[in-house]
């Protein structure tokens, strides 16, 4: 009996756990629908680019590719596919500045390989990629252009001081210049300031403090200006303790996407006949079968917020609800030629 699907779709037993995270958000990523459509269409915008020298030695390649292109456009064009909204809510999730995540939104293809089946060099520098972020940064150098914006907020109580100082000849500018800067809230514009950042002006004293003192010094300012909206932050980053996550997580993650593909190709009996390595090692949990699908298509949503609430992983429909459904429209195909061969008649 034949199976559509290979050991490397399920099976993720040897995974390295370097790999795991990266594994779990490719595999993953290779259920949505949504990604496959953007990431062909990213191939659409960029492929005269990082193609242009094979383009323009090799005239064939570029009709082919061409040919692929118009394909894809068509299609996005039928389904009624907005890749500028889908790239918009990409942005707002805040994920799109994570480096992995933009790498799978931009490479998960249709008909993505497998991640065993992917290259050794892209599998090692896509699991480098979850952890890190050239935007958000929890401390760094402000721009210039930021501490234009603090010195704004700052300049007009000292400025006002000082003409009534230079008007009345007191010493009102005095006390403006000796009062403390306070933080201020960045506004989210167009700039690559993140939504949530503020600018402080601090000044180290490093010739009479440890950096143990200085270290206590700011956790004291922390404790009584992390601001209210932001005590419970963000997380962009897979596989942190702060997140909640451990790495066995993403391995059982992926054990249960291992069982939604098999479920969605094969009934149990057939899975005992065809894969028997699969159907022993997911035998005691034959019970919760229903369950483990319903966690793996949480983890879905959970992995990939910036999709539409009603898209469900490719696999999620159980083997016995997808084939009466997929004979029915052979059926209505079958008479609808029967038909156009008549009336051509």
């Amino acid at each position: 009996m034949f199976s559509p699907i290979t050991e490397d779709d399920w099976n993720f037993s040897k995974v390295p756990q370097s790999e795991l995270v990266a594994c779990c958000v490719w595999e993953y990523a290779r259920e949505s629908e949504t990604i496959a459509m953007a990431a062909d269409l990213y191939w659409c915008n960029v492929r005269d680019i990082f193609q242009r020298d094979i383009y323009s030695t090799d005239p064939v390649i570029k009709a082919k590719e061409d040919d692929e292109a118009a394909r894809i456009e068509a299609k996005a064009e039928r389904v009624g596919f907005d890749y500028d909204a889908f790239s918009e809510e990409f942005r707002k999730s805040d994920l799109a500045y994570v480096e992995g995540f933009q790498r799978v939104v931009h490479y998960a293809r249709s008909g993505a390989l497998p991640w065993k089946q992917t290259s050794s060099e892209f599998r090692t520098r896509l699991s480098e990629t979850f952890f890190q972020s050239y935007v958000f940064l929890p401390v760094c150098e402000a721009y210039v252009g930021t501490l234009e914006k603090l010195w704004n907020a700052h300049r007009e109580p000292l400025e006002s001081a000082r003409i009534d100082a230079e008007r009345d000849g007191g010493d009102s500018d005095i006390f403006a210049e000796l009062e403390r800067s306070i933080p201020l809230k960045l506004e989210n514009d167009e700039s690559d300031t993140p939504e949530g950042s503020f600018a402080v002006a601090f000044e180290i004293d490093f010739a009479r403090f440890t950096d143990s003192q200085i270290l206590d010094a700011f956790r004291g300012w922390l404790v009584q200006h992390r601001p209210k909206d932001c005590e419970s932050p963000k997380r962009i980053f897979l596989d942190t303790p702060s997140r909640g996550r451990k790495r066995s997580e993403f391995m059982v993650a992926l054990d249960r996407l291992g069982l939604m593909r098999l479920l969605h190709w094969h009934s149990p009996s057939q899975l005992e006949q065809i894969w028997p390595s699969a159907w022993e090692y997911y035998l005691p949990k034959q019970s919760s079968f229903r369950r483990e699908i319903r966690e793996a298509e949480r983890f879905f949503h959970e992995l990939f917020p910036f999709l539409p609430e009603t898209e469900s992983p490719i696999s999620a429909e159980r083997f016995g609800s997808w084939l009466p459904k997929l004979a029915k429209f052979a059926e209505l195909l079958e008479k609808k030629m029967e038909k156009g061969t008549k009336d051509d008649g």
